[in-house]
């Protein structure tokens, strides 16, 4: 089993912000770190990560739209020191929806199935299921507070995260400021009507269980 912090959380973050006027439907990304220290060693490994993130909301009437798509990434590291190097994938499909329940709360409800594997011997262990419950509270139309739950098994058993964010956009749209913690934050400032500058946390925990083989 393989537990590691690495970029991910709620991928489907610009659907849990109401204020905002856009949401994200295509995002590639593709990021290398410098040396990474295995634990209990003095070996370090680089890791590269290809991301790749659809959301495909379908609009059903004024008040309730679907939500669909999926995530799909690559992490290429040493799984050992002085192994070769391996390649890891992360699949998730979401399907869900999300509703106006009133003028001032939103509901957002996805299943999130997983498949994390080596794509060695795949099998229903690397199948995982996950869900997320996201609560909207329109405070005015430029600011929203966020409350939900994230639930989930992975290879080390079941577990529940709670969650607490918040949405907010000042009057000129400059400043913006979106978080879902514990795993998502994103605060930028426009700088011209084309560019933004700004600063954005993703965290999360995957895991993977890996097929060894031995000589």
């Amino acid at each position: 089993m393989l537990k590691k912090l690495l970029s991910f959380l709620f991928l489907i973050a610009p659907l849990l912000s109401n204020a905002q006027e856009y949401v994200d439907l295509l995002n590639i990304s593709y990021s290398k770190s410098g040396d990474t220290s295995f634990e209990n060693s003095a070996k370090n490994t680089a890791i590269s990560i290809f991301d790749s993130k659809v959301t495909l909301p379908i609009v059903l009437n004024e008040k309730t739209a679907l939500i669909t798509g999926f995530d799909f990434n690559i992490k290429k590291l040493q799984l050992f020191p002085d192994s070769n190097y391996s390649e890891l994938y992360y699949t998730r499909l979401k399907l869900g929806f999300t509703t106006q329940h009133s003028d001032r709360w939103t509901g957002t409800y996805v299943l999130l199935p997983i498949l994390a594997s080596d794509y060695k011997n795949i099998g229903s262990d690397d199948i995982y299921m996950g869900g997320i419950a996201v609560w909207t509270y329109k405070k005015r139309k430029n600011f929203n507070y966020k409350f939900g739950l994230y639930t989930g098994n992975e290879a080390f058993g079941f577990y529940i995260t709670p969650l607490l964010g918040i949405y907010y956009i000042s009057p000129d749209s400059r400043f913006e400021i979106s978080a879902l913690l514990p795993g998502l934050f994103d605060m930028n400032f426009g700088v011209s009507s084309k560019t933004r500058l700004g600063i954005d946390y993703k965290g999360n925990s995957e895991t993977f269980k890996l097929k060894m083989t031995t000589r």
